[in-house]
């Protein structure tokens, strides 16, 4: 690549960027090749159709995401657990 060709490169990845894209590298089995470049393409238009787009996207992956830590605790069954800690230590503890 020539000097010139970097600098363009460069600069249209300094445009990108503010614009608030980033670039992104996945591996994806070849026949989803263009519907990725077409996602792609919609998300970074914007606007309603990017919104649909991306409302669907999450809808179908909602079930796919692990739990956060928080979901985890909220169905832990912990009935019967004591949860309740004593303050003294068991022993003098002298300064």
């Amino acid at each position: 690549m020539t000097p010139s060709q970097k600098k363009a490169v460069a600069r249209h990845r300094e445009r990108q960027q503010q614009k608030g894209n980033v670039r992104v590298e996945v591996n994806v089995p070849e026949h989803d090749r263009g519907l990725l470049r077409a996602v792609a393409a919609e998300l970074r238009l914007g606007g309603s159709t990017a919104a649909r787009v991306r409302q669907a996207l999450q809808t179908a992956l909602a079930d796919k995401r692990p739990p956060s830590f928080k979901q985890m605790l909220e169905s832990a069954p912990l009935e019967g657990v004591e949860l309740e800690r004593s303050r003294d230590p068991g022993r003098d503890i002298g300064f």
